[in-house]
């Protein structure tokens, strides 16, 4: 479908973003297509050539990629039974409430005896039961 946006009525920050991810793509591309690299270059109207702009290779953000929510699978004696949702810096004790208080969990957990519970922080909990 059409999503409305025009060069015409995107507004400043958006041109600012799409101008952003065109360099960084250009940039990219160099190495491998020198040539296209250059056409897409000029293309964006930078004076001269990347070489000639002193453009500098692109940095990720890391903290544009955390998480702020995680969904993290739980097991009894090793099959899936269940995921919760956790921040990444959910205490280990915190996710194995939630792990247990789950209705999916218990249903497989009631009436027998928990032996361990292993917690491999964002990523797992797992319940060993008898």
């Amino acid at each position: 479908g059409d999503s409305g946006l025009t060069p015409q009525n995107a507004s400043a920050a958006d041109k600012f973003a799409v101008r952003e991810a065109l360099e960084a793509l250009t940039l990219m591309l160099a190495p491998f297509t020198p040539h296209v690299a250059e056409e897409m270059w000029a293309g964006l109207d930078d004076a001269g050539g990347i070489l000639q702009s002193g453009a500098r290779w692109p940095r990720a953000d890391a903290e544009l990629a955390k998480r702020e929510t995680l969904e993290i699978p739980v097991q009894v004696n090793g099959k899936l039974r269940a995921r919760i949702s956790a921040t990444p810096d959910t205490a280990e004790a915190d996710l194995r409430a939630a792990a247990l208080a789950d209705e999916k969990v218990r249903a497989h957990t009631d009436g027998r005896e928990i032996v361990k519970v292993i917690i491999v922080p964002q990523r797992l909990v797992n319940i060993v039961v008898r």
